[in-house]
């Protein structure tokens, strides 16, 4: 067995880079440094755990490295949802729009009792979603 080493730079390195990865990784659009710092940790960690340097610190960096890659997928997969959410939402506001409009013409024709009944229904519909 190996002689364990003094110099414990890599484990230092894997944890240091390990907790600002993982608390980069909770900042949408950012996060994306967390991912980078990570992958760096993970491969100060392994190198570190070759060498036997602080099993502990080097470990450690691993554990919350991975942590850290984890929260920053759930994270930007929340922010693209919350994204793509909002521009649909958006779109289908445009649609209903014209579908007023289209039975605002209607409405001028003929049956403008019954269509004003479900244009004020349709109105209050919109105004609640926005």
């Amino acid at each position: 067995m190996k002689k364990k080493s003094e110099n414990n730079s890599f484990a230092i390195v894997a944890l240091t880079l390990g907790i600002v990865s993982l608390i980069l990784s909770f900042i949408p659009f950012v996060n994306v440094l967390s991912f980078f710092g990570g992958v760096v940790a993970i491969i100060f960690g392994i190198i570190a755990l070759s060498k036997y340097q602080s099993k502990g610190m080097s470990i450690s960096g691993l554990a919350l490295s991975v942590l850290a890659l984890i929260i920053m997928v759930f994270v930007d997969m929340l922010v693209f949802k919350a994204i793509y959410t909002e521009a649909t939402r958006e779109e289908n506001l445009e649609k209903f729009d014209r579908v007023l409009q289209n039975a605002e013409k209607y409405n001028e024709i003929e049956n403008r009792e019954d269509i004003d009944a479900n244009l004020d229904r349709a109105q209050e519909i919109i105004d609640s979603l926005r």
